[in-house]
């Protein structure tokens, strides 16, 4: 039997708990106020409070329950990822919203075990995606992002 620390449910319940931990903590400097008259921090502290809550009790189950062991994810699936995320955030007042989000498409899609840089898949996806983006954030949304390089 794995150590409970070792255990999904275990680290699960402890990175709920934290996160809920986090957002209480940036939430401390609003004023609270009352469930009749509500303030700014009213609804984050009680979410972080139900977070925290939430943490506890899927910690508490992995205790008695029968745990599995983490199975953490490969560095060949990770490393993609994280560089399309890098990437988006770094391009995307310089490249525009199309160019970035094409470029974040093509880079995680090498998470994908025997993709390649380029398929017709990939080119289609991401052109599809990125115009989906254009559409969602800056027309919908009214978002003031450049769509494409300055």
């Amino acid at each position: 039997m794995p150590h409970m620390f070792t255990s999904r449910e275990a680290v699960s319940g402890l990175l709920i708990a934290l996160i809920g931990a986090m957002f209480l903590h940036f939430a401390g400097d609003l004023r609270t106020g009352s469930i009749v008259q509500m303030g700014p921090g009213y609804l984050p502290k009680v979410l972080s409070w139900c977070l925290i809550g939430l943490g506890g009790l899927i910690l508490g189950k992995s205790t008695v329950a029968v745990r599995e062991p983490i199975q953490w994810p490969s560095l060949r699936a990770a490393l993609p990822l994280l560089t399309a995320t890098l990437l988006f955030a770094l391009l995307l007042e310089t490249a525009g919203l199309f160019i970035t989000a094409a470029l974040a498409t093509v880079v995680a899609r090498l998470s994908i075990s025997g993709s390649r840089w380029f398929s017709l898949e990939t080119f289609l996806f991401a052109v599809g995606f990125s115009a989906g983006c254009g559409v969602l954030f800056v027309v919908l949304l009214g978002q003031q992002i450049p769509l494409f390089p300055k």
